[in-house]
């Protein structure tokens, strides 16, 4: 199967974790498409151990710093943030929605308390106009996807 072959050819690519810039989204987008595909019997055991943990290690890298990190350690629930936030926060959820629901992991209470934290934060900044003045219609979607998840 061609997968199969494309995996075992460049399964050393599994271990290399690309630097993010600023608000790069990472694998993490594409972790819930694994998370379909993970039981197909193409795949060994240790086909899906190399394949997740390569998502751990990209998740584990983080995205931009935001306050709310640190706000949420400090035992903070709700905070306010704008769009860079958001897409933060999304990237976060995406990143770690698979370990929240797979595994028992350390750090996926806190990255996830992270996601709720901004996403409840965000009726009190949805009327605000965005960090350029511009309309903020898209945390707005944003949001929505979130809740929908």
């Amino acid at each position: 199967m061609y997968v199969r072959r494309l995996v075992d050819e460049h399964r050393d690519l599994l271990q290399v974790v690309p630097k993010r810039v600023e608000m790069e989204g990472g694998s993490g987008a594409y972790l819930h498409w694994w998370d379909v595909v993970e039981e197909l019997p193409v795949w060994t055991d240790q086909d899906r151990l190399d394949i997740t943990n390569a998502f751990l290690r990209d998740a584990r890298q983080g995205f931009e710093h935001r306050a709310v990190y640190d706000l949420v350690k400090q035992g903070y629930v709700q905070v306010v943030d704008e769009n860079h936030g958001t897409i933060s926060a999304l990237n976060v959820f995406h990143a770690w929605q698979h370990f929240d629901k797979y595994d028992d992991l350390p750090e996926t209470t806190y990255w996830m308390n992270v996601v709720r934290a901004t996403f409840a934060g965000q009726p009190l900044c949805l009327d605000r106009p965005s960090e350029r003045g511009r309309p903020t219609g898209g945390r707005q979607r944003k949001a929505t996807t979130f809740a929908l998840h």
